[in-house]
């Protein structure tokens, strides 16, 4: 049996939109493309959240119960 090294590129970064948790102890935050509607509360702490935005990997949304927007789209 052999081994080797399955390289794979890595998935392109770019300015995603979230919701992030407004108390400064916490380090709640989700994408917007996942949450079901825009007044949402933090899972962790029960908090209210703020829009802001991350780069990171997008993902995409197929749930048919969630607002799927493409981030860049407005």
């Amino acid at each position: 049996m052999s081994y080797y090294n399955k390289r794979v590129e890595p998935l392109p970064e770019e300015h995603i939109d979230t919701l992030e948790c407004t108390k400064d102890d916490c380090n709640g935050w989700m994408r917007k493309n996942f949450s079901i509607g825009d007044s949402v509360q933090c899972p962790f702490c029960k908090s209210d959240m703020k829009s802001g935005t991350r780069f990171i990997n997008n993902l995409p949304n197929t749930a048919p119960y969630t607002k799927a927007t493409p981030s860049n789209a407005k």
